[in-house]
């Protein structure tokens, strides 16, 4: 890939030389030129004129949306975003030493002229420029696993040691921003070698602190482990069977999360002396968990599918083990359809590490799967609310019971359709008229 393959480049010329500019890609879109990656996004400084007056002036001419940082603006268009960023010091050179690593430390211009060391990114090293860079921002602690994660780069034993004294300072952090660097780095192509790394390097304590509770509990009936070393095994094989079924992005990002969190209930204190009896650690483990990801700045919409699925990590498992009726699984599979997926991927992933319960939770899998092909979902659909209305229900509590327990028959062909349907309400549910 060259400089004029880059999104806006042809604009971008265009106004360097209106304007007497120069203007220089710097940091992760350089680098992604050099490797050929697809350029997700452009960084840009600009010497010559205010970064902000160009960032608007430049969002105008492509008709894009700027929204102002606290030292860049971001303008964006159709989902691509280009971040024009107020220079670090006078010059270019004084630029890239204030930037996190050298992987990083490189600009172009618009010719296509390189400037900065790219030996590292040769070498697929990631380097701290300088211990003070990180201490300035200590979110470039985990930056450093996402870029390997993300790259399949090694970290260097240097950094490391900065990595290992800054680490702590990460809660200082705006949680938001957090967020995004996790998110990117259990994203990572190469995420599972380097989520090994961060958690011997007590990464994820940090992250959640709450983990530490798990440390020296006692491991229980059912486990080889404490619920600490635990954690670690189920959620690395977790992830490892949420990517053989096809997860990705968003979906592989939650379970994971999941993952982490699934037996974080039994750190809680009622659990001091339960002898590794942790009934109701599900429950218990879904309410800390909310609070967890509240804090890291989680979106509504995954802090409910993550506690759901908390609550639920154990009850594959229990249907296995207690040989549950073929009604009690149906009604599971009606219930819980949507999330069923999950559910399978954190049980494989959470009794890998209990060996004498996998093959039972796989053939559960297995059982669940093949009833799932012979309900009838969209039947279901045929009785709604409003029809309950016109035979004289009234919404309440009762009304949804009603409705779920008929939809679930008609599914799985107890009714065979709307008439029977009608027949069995007013046979069954007279009294909640």
């Amino acid at each position: 890939m060259n400089v004029t393959d880059v999104p806006y480049f042809s604009k971008l010329l265009e106004i360097e030389k209106k304007r007497r500019l120069k203007i220089f890609l710097v940091g992760g879109t350089v680098r992604d030129i050099i490797l050929k990656r697809e350029i997700k996004d452009l960084d840009i400084v600009v010497f010559g004129e205010d970064y902000e007056v160009f960032a608007y002036k430049f969002a105008e001419e492509i008709k894009g949306t700027p929204i102002k940082f606290k030292d860049n603006v971001r303008v964006v268009k159709d989902g691509f975003v280009v971040d024009i960023s107020k220079t670090r010091g006078g010059s270019l050179q004084e630029d890239l030493q204030k930037r996190d690593f050298t992987i990083n430390n490189l600009a172009m211009n618009l010719q296509g002229e390189m400037f900065g060391d790219k030996s590292d990114l040769s070498k697929r090293i990631i380097r701290a420029i300088s211990e003070n860079n990180i201490a300035e921002d200590p979110l470039r602690v985990l930056r450093a696993f996402r870029f390997a994660s993300e790259l399949g780069f090694e970290i260097s034993d240097d950094t490391f040691n900065i990595i290992k004294k800054h680490k702590d300072k990460l809660l200082s952090v705006a949680f938001e921003r957090i967020y995004a660097e996790i998110k990117k780095t259990v994203l990572g192509e190469f995420f599972i070698d380097v989520f090994e790394v961060m958690w011997a390097e007590g990464i994820w304590d940090v992250l959640i602190p709450e983990l530490n509770t798990l440390k020296g509990k006692d491991k229980g009936i059912y486990h080889s482990h404490d619920p600490y070393e635990h954690t670690f095994c189920a959620a690395k094989n977790t992830y490892k069977y949420a990517k053989e079924y096809g997860f990705f992005e968003e979906d592989l990002f939650v379970i994971f999360i999941a993952a982490i969190l699934h037996d974080i209930g039994k750190g809680a204190p009622e659990y001091a002396n339960s002898g590794g009896k942790y009934i109701g650690h599900e429950i218990k483990g879904a309410g800390i968990s909310q609070n967890i990801l509240r804090r890291l700045c989680f979106s509504s919409k995954e802090i409910s599918l993550i506690k759901k699925v908390i609550e639920l990590h154990t009850i594959v498992r229990i249907y296995a083990t207690s040989n549950a009726r073929k009604r009690t699984l149906l009604k599971f599979i009606f219930d819980y359809r949507e999330i069923l997926d999950f559910l399978f991927v954190i049980s494989l992933g959470d009794n890998y590490c209990k060996p004498s319960a996998l093959s039972k939770v796989q053939d559960m899998v297995s059982k669940i799967k093949e009833l799932k092909s012979k309900i009838d979902f969209d039947k279901s659909e045929i009785i709604t609310g409003k029809d309950l209305i016109e035979y004289g229900f009234t919404p309440s509590e009762n009304f949804g019971k009603i409705l779920r327990d008929i939809r679930f028959r008609l599914a799985i062909g107890e009714i065979k359709d709307k008439s029977e349907a009608v027949k069995y309400i007013t046979s069954n549910y007279k009294g909640a008229v």
